[in-house]
């Protein structure tokens, strides 16, 4: 009933994703699933538009089954801040046998009780496929850098193309020609051949900032195609790295 985790501060990385929609408290929380062959507790969180996952390895849990419960996300966020410090902590997981519908997490100098959220959220493993026609991988601080400029004139809805060549070059555009126009390169190795897609610029920069605090310092880009999801997985990480799914905005014209 309390897995102990030495990786706290992990469980607020999802949180990325979660969605500020009031009219669908159920994307308000962040999915913690536990695995009980695997002795993991995966973590998800997801808007619509984009889809963060990061699993962590647990121990000392003496739960007896898989088990899947929703937890406030802003309200978890909190709470792994309290205990980001902490070496371990103790989860009890709400509606497993003695706990009812509250989560409780506790280190050596704080314990939180947070209430479930009622509902679950969607499935997510059709997003995370195998197989890509096309990967990238980037440095992130000059990344970051640049959508941040290039968005300077992607008012509104108005997306962040990028231009992934085989050449090595990454080119972020914004704006039209009836505006003001943004042009950015950034250096990157892509295989799979050239590719065109665009991405809202705040949720792109999310991922990034997420990424950055697994200590990544660059990113995996993994595309299947430009009207699919996008994966960014931190470079050289492993299979419960944080995983980040982003729908691109499709371009017209």
């Amino acid at each position: 009933m309390r897995p102990r985790s030495s990786r706290s501060a992990a469980s607020a990385r999802p949180v990325c994703a979660v969605s500020n929609d009031t009219a669908v408290p159920s994307l308000a929380g962040i999915s913690l699933a536990h695995d009980q062959d695997a002795g993991t507790l995966t973590l998800t969180a997801t808007d619509r538009y984009r889809f963060a996952v990061r699993t962590i390895g647990w121990k000392h849990c003496n739960l007896d089954a898989d088990h899947t419960a929703l937890a406030p996300g802003k309200d978890l966020l909190d709470a792994a801040k309290a205990a980001a410090e902490a070496a371990t902590l103790d989860l009890t997981l709400a509606g497993t046998p003695g706990a009812s519908g509250l989560f409780t997490l506790r280190d050596a100098h704080h314990t939180t009780t947070l209430r479930s959220l009622e509902g679950a959220l969607p499935a997510y493993s059709a997003l995370f496929p195998s197989e890509f026609a096309h990967t990238a991988t980037v440095d992130i601080a000059p990344l970051k850098e640049a959508v941040q400029r290039v968005a300077l004139v992607a008012t509104g809805n108005t997306p962040v193309r990028l231009t992934f060549t085989t050449d090595g070059t990454l080119v972020l555009e914004a704006g039209t020609s009836d505006e003001a126009q943004a042009v950015d390169n950034v250096t990157t190795a892509l295989t799979g051949g050239d590719l065109n897609i665009a991405f809202n610029p705040g949720f792109l920069i999310d991922g990034l900032n997420a990424l950055t605090t697994e200590s990544a310092e660059a990113v995996d880009f993994h595309f299947t195609s430009s009207t699919k999801p996008a994966i960014l997985r931190g470079h050289g990480s492993d299979e419960q790295g944080l995983r980040y799914a982003l729908m691109p905005v499709r371009l017209t014209g």
